[in-house]
C-alpha cells in the first residue's frame, strides 16, 4: 500500500476544525490489498475529518457503483452502493479501556505525522456491498441460466419411485 500516498492524511499541520477530502476510487484501488478480487467500480468517497487535540473523527460518505457477479445467473451487473461510516482515531497509542470489540475506534501513536485511511475506505466499500448480490429483477438475469435452474428445480421435486414403498409405511 506504499503506492497509495494520496490516502495518507497529514493531520499534524491541520488546525482543530473540520477538514474535507474527496477521493475517486476505481478498480486499481483494490489491487493494493491482499486476497482482494479485482473489483471494477466507480466510487466517490468524501471524508470529513474533525480534528481535536487528542483524537480525530473521520466520517466516510461512500457513493457510487460496483460491478458484481449475480448470485442467481452469474452474469455481471451494476450494483449501486452507498453508506456513511464513522471512525474515531485516538492519539496516544493506547486504546480506550473496555473497547476491545469496537472496530470504529482505533489508536495510533501520539508522535505519528499522518494516518493512512486506505484500509478503512476499503473496508467501508466492502461493507456497502449487499450480502445478496442479485439483479434488481429476475427479468434482468440471464434467461438461459434461469431456464436451466428451473429445469433442475423440477428434477429435484420429483420423488424417486423406489421411495414410494417406504412412504406408504409412514402412513
Amino acid at each position: 500500500m506504499d503506492n497509495n500516498k494520496i490516502f495518507n492524511i497529514p493531520f499534524v499541520g491541520l488546525k482543530n476544525r473540520i477538514h474535507q477530502f474527496d477521493f475517486k476510487i476505481d478498480g486499481s484501488f483494490f489491487k493494493n490489498f491482499e486476497n482482494s478480487t479485482n473489483k471494477n467500480c466507480e466510487v466517490d468517497v468524501k471524508v470529513e475529518l474533525d480534528k481535536r487535540d487528542n483524537y480525530l473523527i473521520f466520517i466516510f460518505y461512500i457513493d457510487g457503483h460496483i460491478f458484481l457477479d449475480c448470485d442467481r445467473c452469474l452474469d455481471k451487473y451494476k450494483q449501486e452502493i452507498f453508506g456513511d461510516y464513522k471512525l474515531i482515531v485516538q492519539l496516544g497509542g493506547k486504546l480506550i479501556e473496555d473497547n476491545d470489540n469496537d472496530d470504529d475506534i482505533i489508536a495510533i501513536a501520539k508522535n505519528s505525522d499522518f494516518i493512512d485511511i486506505s484500509k478503512p475506505i476499503y473496508d467501508y466499500i466492502l461493507l456497502s456491498i449487499p450480502f445478496k448480490q442479485v439483479h434488481k429483477n429476475i427479468e434482468m438475469c440471464n434467461a438461459e441460466m434461469i431456464k436451466k435452474m428451473k429445469k433442475e428445480e423440477n428434477k429435484e421435486n420429483k420423488i424417486d419411485p423406489r421411495w414410494d414403498i417406504l412412504n406408504k409405511l409412514k402412513k
